[in-house]
């Protein structure tokens, strides 16, 4: 279950991407986490699963993607970000 939203924690270093995501690791991302990016109807595109954030950033391929808005979500214990951004 989740119990809270670090929103403000995240930040995605540009909001629109070609090929690759940029993102900047909330604190609380210390040990296994999850990475989700959906469609804006909630269909789940890419989920990939990591075993550590001994990084600050981390790089996420967008190329399967098509042009449009999606979610990027990161998950662990429990705790949660979620940010939009633009393929182009």
């Amino acid at each position: 279950m989740i119990r809270s939203s670090h929103i403000r924690n995240t930040i995605l270093i540009q909001e629109t991407v070609k090929d690759v995501l940029i993102v900047r690791l909330p604190s609380f991302l210390k040990e296994e986490f999850e990475v989700i990016i959906s469609a804006m109807d909630g269909k789940v595109l890419i989920k990939h699963v990591f075993s550590s954030a001994k990084e600050t950033i981390v790089k996420i391929s967008t190329k399967p993607l098509q042009a449009g808005t999606y979610i990027i979500q990161m998950v662990s214990n429990g705790n949660f970000v979620a940010r939009s951004f633009n393929k182009v």
